[in-house]
């Protein structure tokens, strides 16, 4: 609403309703997330349910999906290290590691686009936060990411490759990618759900950035141009948190750096949009 005055200049008034409104709706995003985190036996339970109701009545349940992953890690690694002319026993190892961790990135994405449509009839039904699904999404990838490790002990096992006291720095990596992969549920979950055809460009995207990011090659393998394109991608600082630790090394603090960054601001820029669409997500779905 707005008023001209005598000298004819324009005062906007702005409602006392609509002043408040702002803070009101980032209190209930932040309630939300809050509850939705501390709700971890809801959406761990959920997400376990999950998985058995996937693979009702298979011999092998989720091992299934771990069995045709094994298939193609060591197929691709024999063909990979034939064409960078490498020792099997070294690249497998490094790829093995590599692609499991991508896996993990890769379905969090995807199935981050669905996270409210694909649970319409209950967010209609069942009062929760809108963040329960999003961990359940996250938590629910990250036990089948530790189903796919006995793909990585096979290969640990065939390519003689020890393991140390390293390999527990995985588990601050696995901490930071379920955050990262909970705003980011939230995030693609609300844009794909106003715009359904996000989902399908995401998955083009992530077609390409499976090949961009080092994973079935090394940074060094392309030189300088190589080493500056791994770390100007984030996808690479994120498996490094995973992949290093698994290969018994250490990330380095531009991995954490990166990782870190990249979470911060994607939390801020997620909040900030959940609060604004808090009370119109619901009939978007």
């Amino acid at each position: 609403m707005s008023y001209v005055t005598e000298q004819g200049s324009v005062i906007l008034a702005i409602p006392a309703d609509k002043m408040v409104e702002a803070p009101r709706n980032i209190d209930l995003a932040l309630q939300d997330v809050v509850s939705g985190y501390f709700n971890y036996k809801l959406w761990s339970f959920m997400g376990l349910t999950e998985i058995r109701r996937r693979y009702r009545r298979t011999v092998i349940g989720p091992f299934w999906t771990t069995l045709s992953l094994g298939i193609f890690v060591g197929c691709m690694g024999y063909l990979l290290s034939a064409m960078w002319h490498n020792d099997p026993k070294v690249f497998l190892p490094y790829f093995c590691s590599g692609y499991i961790s991508w896996i993990l990135i890769q379905t969090i994405i995807m199935e981050s686009c669905v996270t409210f449509t694909s649970t319409e009839a209950f967010i209609r039904q069942i009062s929760l936060p809108y963040s329960t699904y999003a961990c359940l999404i996250t938590w629910r990838n990250i036990v089948v990411f530790f189903h796919h490790l006995v793909i990585l002990a096979l290969v640990f096992l065939y390519a003689g490759t020890s393991i140390n006291f390293n390999i527990l720095l995985a588990i601050p990596g696995l901490v930071l990618i379920f955050f990262t992969g909970s705003w980011m549920a939230i995030l693609l979950g609300m844009i794909c759900a106003r715009f359904r055809d996000i989902q399908q460009i995401i998955g083009s995207i992530l077609q390409l950035a499976m090949f961009v990011t080092p994973i079935m090659w090394t940074p060094e393998q392309l030189g300088a141009k190589g080493l500056l394109l791994a770390k100007l991608n984030p996808y690479y600082h994120f498996i490094c948190l995973i992949r290093l630790p698994l290969l018994g090394q250490v990330p380095s603090l531009l991995n954490w750096s990166a990782a870190l960054l990249v979470t911060s601001v994607g939390a801020i820029v997620t909040l900030l949009l959940f609060a604004k669409n808090y009370r119109k997500l619901v009939f978007w779905l």
